[in-house]
């Protein structure tokens, strides 16, 4: 019989465990309550390479998503290329949402290498943030590789 690890930390395998050992806040600065949105664990948990959700708006997709990809970053060791409709949507998405929650958990996520409005970079790992229409000064990265492509399908 295999000797059991000694230093096993479950919040580097599930990203719920990380959560709450964490204690991820929203971009409000709240810690994560999922009490009343208990729907939001299946999104949270799911790791499919497309997700395809029909769903009003305020409902705290967008910090689901924000706190996937960070977890991603941390501790699957991705890259990842996180797509808008545009890059107007992608300035104020980052704006609204990932960049303050990124200042709410600088306990968990630390000082970034990189830190511009398209490119986030967590210790050895980049987070892309493009636009997907193409056109003069479009930041889609259509032609650059990454080792994941994590497309996110919403329908609001």
């Amino acid at each position: 019989m295999q000797e059991p690890q000694q230093n096993f930390n479950i919040e580097d395998y599930s990203i719920l465990a990380w959560v709450v050992k964490n204690q991820i806040k929203s971009e409000k600065g709240e810690v994560l309550d999922f009490h009343d949105r208990l729907f939001l664990l299946d999104i949270l948990t799911d790791w499919s390479q497309e997700i395809a959700w029909k769903k009003c708006s305020q409902v705290g997709g967008s910090i689901i998503f924000n706190i996937k990809v960070f977890f991603a970053l941390l501790k699957m060791g991705w890259n990842i290329i996180y797509t808008m409709p545009s890059d107007s949507d992608v300035e104020s998405f980052v704006k609204a949402k990932t960049n303050p929650l990124i200042r709410a958990n600088q306990h968990v996520l630390g000082k970034l290498n990189s830190d511009a409005i398209y490119l986030k970079e967590v210790g050895d790992r980049f987070l892309h943030m493009a636009g997907s229409q193409m056109g003069p000064g479009s930041t889609c990265p259509r032609n650059r590789l990454s080792s994941r492509l994590w497309r996110i399908l919403a329908r609001a």
